[in-house]
């Protein structure tokens, strides 16, 4: 006999997420040639320290 599924019994879902979107930001310094990158970086601002040689400059 095949066997019965109970009515009341709902077929489980797989659990839900949530998803992200990030921008980033490749950076490369101008003294040092080294490059670092930041997610979501603000692109108001123009002036940054570089983290390897700390050369302050401005970004194009």
């Amino acid at each position: 006999m095949p066997e019965r599924q109970n009515p009341k019994s709902q077929p489980k879902k797989p659990p839900r997420n949530k998803r992200s979107a990030e921008t980033i930001a490749h950076f490369a310094c101008a003294k040092c040639r080294k490059w670092w990158t930041i997610g979501d970086a603000p692109t108001q601002k123009k002036i940054w320290h570089c983290p390897w040689c700390g050369t302050e400059q401005e970004i194009i």
